[in-house]
This record gives structure tokens, sequence and C-alpha cells, in this order.
């Protein structure tokens, strides 16, 4: 079964447009839904399936939706996207709570965060510099990325679908800039996490008590964790979503999809092979997403005895489709260039937005 990569697009397109058969299921990406369908190089799939089914209407099952239509089944749940670790003993030496303490009583906010980050911020030596940061992230590109991440915990994304199903930029939602703006201040007002140029050694040397990383640097954390010093908590909620919780989000995920030039008599059967593939549900195909076991099954190797475990599990339950999800190839790396200026270069935030909105909108005009 071939996947639609990076390294695989370019070969699919040229298999699609010479008419020559690239399989009968190809492993595709949400990234590259909009252009897939544009140019018939998938086929819409609910034609294929008993739509009264509600397995087939849960959108953590039925991925790949794209402009009224939808071209896959989900491979399986992914890492969840939104997750922060912590130093359990830098909180205990601080005789501050742990952010999942916070989590649990509902009080898990941008400004406990924040709250959070000023008590374990310290000059350890006395010599005026700080020594350990509240906060810590990937050098350079660690902010702009954990920018697209808070965006959805005040309620906001970099583009979202409007009534009629068309993606729209929002950017410039209050929400949106609200966010943008906190993430900002967290080195230039609060002084909780260095500067994106400096920052990316600290958590590892344990030398801060909060990392903004993503699913792999999380998993490399834990796997290394032999004494429980590790723990994890999603992104905390903006003012837009107190007492809510953060949307999970799940972005350029991996889904099963029928390519446009199989045989229209083949593609019932495939279907049905679709589902035996999908790893979703049990052998029963009967949906269990809810369930505490799937995802202790799903995320085992990140199992380390704690509480750890049911954090993911709260997360995985509530992941969704996110619209900032959809063909990143085409609008994210315009996003990200947007938050560079911001995070890197210092332009503020209302002139990035000024700057890049256009770039953004063309780029999804050219999805359609």
């Amino acid at each position: 079964m071939p996947a639609i990569g990076a390294a695989f697009f370019n070969n699919f397109v040229q298999a699609m447009v010479a008419g020559v058969s690239y399989g009968d299921v190809v492993q595709s990406n949400t990234q590259y839904v909009a252009v897939s369908s544009k140019n018939n190089y998938i086929s819409a799939l609910e034609g294929y399936f008993n739509m009264d089914s509600p397995l087939f209407n849960d959108p953590r099952v039925r991925f790949g939706n794209w402009n009224g239509h939808w071209y896959g089944l989900r491979e399986q749940i992914a890492t969840p996207r939104h997750t922060i670790t912590y130093n359990r003993l830098i909180f205990e030496q601080s005789g501050v709570e742990s952010p999942y303490e916070a989590y649990k009583r509902g009080q898990w906010t941008w400004s406990t965060m924040i709250e959070m980050g000023m008590q374990t911020t310290r000059d350890l030596n006395g010599d005026a510099i700080i020594d350990q940061w509240g906060l810590d992230t990937w050098k350079n590109s660690g902010l702009p990325l954990a920018t697209i991440y808070f965006l959805p915990s005040n309620g906001a994304d970099a583009a979202e679908f409007d009534s009629n199903g068309r993606l729209q930029v929002t950017l410039t939602t209050p929400a949106a800039m609200e966010a943008i703006e906190f993430v900002r201040s967290l080195s230039s007002t609060y002084n909780v996490m260095p500067a994106s140029n400096k920052a990316g050694e600290f958590y590892q040397r344990n030398l801060a008590a909060m990392y903004l990383g993503n699913p792999q640097s999380v998993t490399v954390q834990l796997k290394m964790d032999t004494y429980g010093t590790h723990g994890i908590v999603s992104y905390p909620v903006g003012p837009r979503m107190e007492g809510k919780k953060m949307p999970e989000g799940t972005v350029g995920e991996y889904f099963f999809a029928v390519p446009y030039n199989v045989p229209e008599s083949d593609k019932k059967a495939i279907a049905r092979i679709l589902v035996d593939l999908n790893a979703v549900w049990n052998k029963n195909i009967e949906p269990y997403l809810d369930t505490d076991e799937y995802y202790r099954d799903l995320y085992k190797a990140w199992d380390d005895g704690t509480e750890n475990m049911e954090m993911l599990i709260e997360m995985g339950k509530r992941q969704q489709p996110l619209a900032a999800a959809y063909n990143s190839t085409l609008y994210n790396p315009i996003t990200l260039n947007l938050f560079n200026d911001i995070f890197l270069n210092n332009l503020s935030t209302a002139s990035a937005v000024d700057k890049y909105k256009p770039m953004i909108v063309d780029a999804i005009n050219a999805m359609y």
C-alpha cells in the first residue's frame, strides 16, 4: 500500500496524470486532500458506505473531509498534539502545584501557567542571570509552532470553515489576536521563557519547569524517563475558553484513501477492505473510541505508571480535526512565516497579519 507523503506525492501525481495504477488503496494525509480532490487523484467515498451508521459520522473515523465530500477512513487516533511536558521535581522543589493538579481542579488557564512560570523562573546563583526558566521550547521554531497550538486554546484557529463549508482566514479575530499576543508576552512581558533564539536547551538539562513541545519530543522524554520525573498536560485555556477543555487538534494525519482511477466496480469491495484495515475499531467492526481500553493500548509505550496515562486518555478522547489541519502544505508555511516575523524579527502582530493575510487567502483560494 503506497503512502502519499512528501517523498511520494509527486510520484503519485505523475502516475495519476499518466493514468497508471498506483494501487487500490493509498495512505494519504490531510495536507493533500484539497489538491488531490480538486484534480481527481482520490475518490470521494460517501457513496460506498452506509451513511446511517454512527460509525461513519464520527469525525475521528471519517477523515479527509473536503468541500462537501470525504475521502478516507482514519488509520488510527494520533498522538495528542497540544501537549506540555513538565518537570515534577522542579515543581516539588519550588513548592508549586503541578500543571496536572491545576488541570484536575479546572484551573489550568493561561494565567495559571504564567503564575507557575513566574514561580519557577529563578536566578539560582545570585549573578542576576536567569538560570532556570518557567518555560522552554524548541530553538527558533518553538514559539511559531506553539502559537498554532495556542490558537485553539482560546477558541481560535488560523483558518476555519464558514457556514458554507469554505475555509476562511481567521487570524484577525479577537480570539486569534489574543492568542498570538499571549505567546509573545511569555518572553517580552513576563520573562518566563528565553527568547526564541536562545530556547531549546534548558528543559533537557532540568533547567526549565515546562516544555512547549510536540509529540515526538514528549515521547522521547517519557521513554527516557525511568524515574517518573516528567509529567504531561494539555495546553491551558485562554479567557475565551475558560470552563472548557482544550480541543485536541489533529494536524497532518494519515488516512486510507482510494485512487480515483480504480475501476468503479472495485471500489465497493475496496471500501470494505478499508474498514478491515482500519485500526480505529475492534474485530467486530464496532467503534470503541470512547473506551479507556483503546487509548491504554494506543499509548502503552508512554505508560510510566503515573497519571500521564489518564491525561493521555482524556486528550485522546476529545481529539477533533481542526480546520488548520487541512492542507498545511499550502498555507501553514505562510502562517509559520508570519509567526517567525513576530517572534524572531520582532514585527508587530498587526503588521505581520496585514503582511501575510493576502498570501494565506491566495493559498486557500488555490485549494478550490
